[in-house]
């Protein structure tokens, strides 16, 4: 039904004549046009009062990511970590039930989504592609890792092969028939 028009859907409903249904389509379509908010590009005057001047949106989300632009790798890395470290908190207390404020998870997504768009424009000025982003993340995950290990003195061996296994077995097996 979303395709159609006022107009079919009244006929569907039972309405028979054509300028009760059309009449319809009409209220239908202005009311969609006061609904529709008024963007402020240009100066709006009223009689007797200053002029009112609304910036886009667009623009002071630019201002907000050059104030982002500023900042080093490392204080971006810090932030990213603190904004996904608040998302996790308040999730939970979206799940238990507590109070929070649900438009500041949104606001944390996208400051995420923010932060970490500056550091793929930084790694694209370096010449870095997509792939070798991602490769050097995991790769750095990896190694702190592997550092948090090695300094609580955790040794993890890695299982033998099979195919070793299977190569002495065999190696016995052949000096034990000679």
């Amino acid at each position: 039904f979303s395709g159609s028009s006022h107009y079919a859907r009244s006929k569907r409903r039972g309405r028979e004549s054509e300028s009760e249904a059309r009449s319809s389509d009409e209220r239908a379509r202005k009311r969609r046009e006061t609904m529709r908010p008024m963007r402020l590009t240009q100066t709006v005057t009223r009689q007797g009062a200053a002029p009112l001047t609304a910036p886009r949106r667009a623009v002071t989300a630019r201002a907000a990511a050059s104030g982002l632009r500023q900042l080093s790798d490392a204080q971006l890395e810090q932030q990213v970590k603190e904004a996904k470290t608040e998302i996790v908190k308040l999730e939970m207390k979206k799940a238990s039930r507590q109070e929070f404020k649900p438009h500041e998870i949104k606001a944390q997504k996208k400051r995420v989504a923010q932060l970490l768009t500056v550091k793929r424009e930084r790694e694209i000025e370096q010449g870095i592609s997509k792939r070798e982003s991602k490769r050097a993340e995991k790769n750095a995950a990896l190694a702190k890792y592997k550092q948090q290990l090695k300094d609580a003195n955790i040794v993890i061996q890695r299982p033998k092969s099979t195919k070793l296994r299977w190569q002495k077995r065999q190696a016995a097996r052949d000096a034990s028939e000679e």
